[in-house]
């Protein structure tokens, strides 16, 4: 990253782009699909905490047109969904293996609460199928 920011800021007077390495997990063993669920509110983390920090500390445009989302593989749906679900927030994602929807080892119920009719609605909520 190093490398393409110095490029990128070379060819545009000094202007380079910001990255952002958020964790939305808290640790490897941990997988929260990016979702507000029970392991908490990761959605809510990445589309509110984490840019209001990067516009305001780190002096990043705020318009949607200037951010990119995006990861590999739970990364990548991720990136995805959030630009699917936040299309206000992110110009565009970058998905590298990602699923189509939210997938977790323990299965849905893992993530989502409620009765199993209620972690279906979720899961459909936050898939990208059509």
């Amino acid at each position: 990253m190093p490398e393409i920011a110095d490029a990128w800021a070379a060819q545009h007077d000094g202007w380079a782009p910001i990255f952002v390495l958020p964790d939305p997990n808290g640790s490897m063993l941990a997988d929260t699909e990016c979702v507000d669920g029970k392991q908490g509110g990761a959605e809510t983390y990445l589309t509110v905490d984490v840019r209001t920090f990067a516009v305001e500390r780190l002096g990043a445009a705020p318009g949607p047109s200037a951010w990119m989302v995006g990861g590999l593989s739970e990364g990548g749906y991720c990136g995805a969904m959030l630009a699917m679900r936040h299309p206000d927030l992110f110009g565009g994602f970058l998905d590298f293996g990602g699923d189509d929807r939210p997938t977790h080892t323990g299965g849905a119920a893992a993530i989502f609460s409620g009765s199993p009719q209620a972690v279906a609605d979720s899961v459909r909520a936050y898939s990208l199928r059509t």
